[in-house]
């Protein structure tokens, strides 16, 4: 995803640390273009160094909030896959203007003198 969607997620105001870092790590997989990903429950934990419960409970807690949507998925065969987690929030990040642009150009520079 986006360096802003991952900027954004600290201005969010995500009071638990728990849910704070698996909204980061969710941010950083999502698809820029659907804001959505899927890792496995082990994956989070094991990239954010929580256990698989603490990540159950901040994925509960984040839905609960309205950061996020979460879809279950099956197989073909009906077995359970990973979840589709959507990001809720990053629908306004549309309407933010963009980071500005540095544009360095060749010439003098601060330190010349005359």
């Amino acid at each position: 995803m986006s360096f802003e969607a991952q900027a954004y997620t600290w201005t969010l105001g995500i009071g638990s640390p728990r849910d704070l870092m698996v909204c980061l790590y969710l941010a950083e997989k999502a698809n820029k273009s659907t804001h959505t990903c899927f890792p496995s429950v082990e994956t989070i934990a094991k990239a954010t160094n929580l256990s698989d419960s603490s990540v159950r409970r901040a994925l509960k807690s984040l839905e609960a909030q309205g950061y996020i949507s979460i879809t279950k998925r099956k197989s073909s065969s009906m077995v359970q896959r990973s979840s589709l987690y959507k990001l809720l929030f990053v629908e306004s990040l549309q309407w933010m203007d963009p980071l500005p642009t540095v544009t360095v150009t060749s010439g003098s520079s601060h330190g010349d003198r005359h």
